[in-house]
């Protein structure tokens, strides 16, 4: 997340394809000579970088006509508005909300990916099979469900129902969701309201900063455990 921030707020570009595939971590340790941008300043305190987004053959110029019109990104990771706009064949307008809500859904998958299927429950093996589907208006229905419901607002009613990787990563995927929703809205609104592009650019920002910061925060909470201890009694 931080160097899409970098690659929007100091190179003007838009990454549109937030993918599993897509973010790289390095093999060697942590390096320590990545600039953080000004934007995060107060908010990113380490500059030591583990991982990096690699891959930006459908990046845009942010404002041009082809940012606009184009369609890009993997279907699992998708944010949920841009798939019921291709859902609908409506206008597509991608923007910096869409590939922090594909952060979300990567981190979704990959825990998914990560439980052995044997130690799924039902509810997870269901999301599973779901998110791997390649039917729009399937695809459209799960994201929504659980974008807004079942990671979303009604996350704590299932505290019993999640093996153990997805209950480690619980409460970043929920804030996550509750702020993909959240600045989704607010878009919406200036949309409509029709305002200058310095609301969006401010709305493009706070997000940028919501996201990281509860990120940040999330991961500094989460157990430091090998991911199959959280499986054994």
């Amino acid at each position: 997340m931080i160097g899409h921030c970098a690659l929007f707020t100091e190179g003007g570009y838009l990454h549109r394809d937030i993918s599993n595939g897509n973010i790289v971590r390095l093999v060697q340790p942590p390096r320590s000579d990545w600039k953080i941008p000004p934007l995060l300043h107060g908010v990113v305190t380490s500059n030591e970088c583990s991982a990096v987004l690699i891959d930006g053959d459908v990046a845009k110029k942010w404002g041009s006509p082809a940012q606009a019109s184009d369609r890009s990104g993997t279907l699992p990771f998708i944010s949920a508005g841009l798939a019921d706009a291709w859902e609908k064949n409506q206008a597509i307008i991608h923007t910096p909300i869409d590939d922090l809500e594909s952060f979300a859904w990567v981190l979704l998958y990959d825990a998914l990916a990560w439980t052995p299927a044997s130690e799924r429950t039902i509810t997870e093996d269901s999301w599973w099979r779901k998110i791997n589907q390649d039917t729009l208006t399937s695809l459209v229905d799960f994201k929504r469900l659980l974008l807004a419901v079942d990671l979303g607002s009604r996350v704590g009613g299932l505290e019993e129902g999640l093996s153990g990787i997805l209950n480690a990563f619980k409460p970043l995927i929920h804030a996550w969701f509750l702020m993909a929703n959240e600045f989704a809205v607010a878009h919406k609104q200036l949309l409509r309201k029709q305002r200058d592009e310095n609301e969006f650019t401010g709305l493009y920002h706070d997000a940028y900063k919501a996201f990281i910061s509860v990120g940040l925060e999330q991961c500094a909470a989460l157990p430091d455990t090998p991911i199959k201890s959280l499986y054994e009694d």
